[in-house]
């Protein structure tokens, strides 16, 4: 549990308020509690933390109106208990607001996993309940008109979300189908990412794509199955620059979307335990101490491109740098193991979480 946290406090009230105002955590489990949060803050993906939460208490990390749809969070006990899984984003055992999820470790952080809070396309209030023995949290949200809902709706279908952008005025015009990766900065360059066919695929602020159009897909659930279409700006060794007339989120259920959701966050190898995955969405981070992390794309399809695997599920791992592709047979996929045959050489990777 992070101690500092009892000492400092951050804009959070430890007693719950009569009416919400932003995002509440209230602590139902039995113990104390310290949360920490990530989420987006002016175009960028922000963690915080910590607010210590006594059982029976409340703390309101974001105050004011919700600007975002989702948000995330972690909570751990002094006895090692964690609730926290899914997506991930750098902290340290300090307060502290780090901005960026991405290179935890180069910038002297630890990536650690967080649940997703999905407060409703419409809320301007949301009260997240953490539930005795590590049980579901429960929410309730307030939307505008003021009507409480006891869980999370579904997030509508969004048809044919256009931008207005004309196609084809600024390069190829191209439709494709994707993955919703994130919307973040990096070097001061704000941008929206998708994931296709071994490519990322950027959609970055003041380049071509209306701003307010890329605050509306930052709302995105991370992993939404997505059609996108525009021109194609600019391609580089790794990475497709677009400029977007249109995101459709695709209706039904998502291909592979439980699997999706079920590898996400860290992995650490049952053979040698200083190797450690971290999925984010549609990207894998492998670190072994001593080497770089080694960053790759991934998906899930039915077999290998060689056909190798027969139609059972894989994940194909393509490394940004070369566009080579590596195949996995997935053997077992739970909360708690994974467990791969690497094709072709037929052995096996396990992991576990940390």
């Amino acid at each position: 549990m992070r101690l500092l946290a009892s000492i400092i406090m951050l804009s959070g009230a430890y007693a719950a308020s009569p009416a919400v105002a932003g995002l509440e955590i209230c602590n139902d489990t039995g113990q104390d509690q310290s949360v920490a949060i990530g989420h987006m803050v002016d175009g960028t993906w922000t963690s915080e933390g910590w607010w210590n939460i006594d059982a029976g208490d409340c703390a309101e990390p974001v105050s004011g109106d919700l600007q975002n749809r989702y948000y995330y969070y972690r909570a751990e006990t002094t006895d090692g208990q964690v609730m926290g899984d899914g997506s991930s984003f750098c902290i340290t055992d300090d307060v502290f607001t780090i901005e960026g999820q991405d290179g935890c470790a180069e910038r002297g952080f630890d990536s650690a996993g967080f649940s997703q809070i999905d407060t409703g396309p419409t809320a301007k209030e949301f009260t997240l309940t953490l539930a005795a023995q590590n049980a579901d949290a429960i929410g309730k949200r307030k939307s505008i008109g003021g009507t409480k809902a006891e869980t999370p709706e579904p997030a509508p279908v969004a048809q044919d979300m256009t931008s207005g952008f004309q196609q084809g005025s600024l390069g190829e015009p191209f439709t494709q189908s994707a993955k919703f990766q994130s919307c973040g900065s990096f070097d001061g360059a704000r941008y929206c990412a998708f994931h296709a066919d071994g490519w990322k695929w950027f959609a970055y602020y003041g380049g071509g794509t209306p701003d307010g159009f890329l605050d509306q897909i930052s709302r995105l659930a991370p992993g939404a199955d997505v059609e996108i279409a525009g021109d194609i700006v600019n391609m580089g060794d790794i990475s497709v620059e677009v400029a977007l007339s249109r995101v459709t989120v695709q209706s039904g259920a998502s291909a592979y979307g439980a699997e999706f959701e079920t590898i996400q966050g860290a992995w650490v190898s049952n053979d040698d335990p200083n190797y450690r995955l971290t999925v984010m969405g549609s990207e894998l981070i492998e670190t072994y101490p001593g080497s770089p992390d080694e960053q790759s794309f991934w998906r899930f399809q039915n077999n290998c491109d060689s056909g190798v695997g027969g139609s059972e599920l894989v994940i194909i791992k393509t490394y940004p740098e070369t566009q080579d592709s590596d195949c996995f047979i997935v053997v077992t996929l739970t909360p708690g193991q994974l467990d791969l045959i690497f094709v072709p050489r037929g052995n096996m990777l396990s992991f576990r979480r940390p």
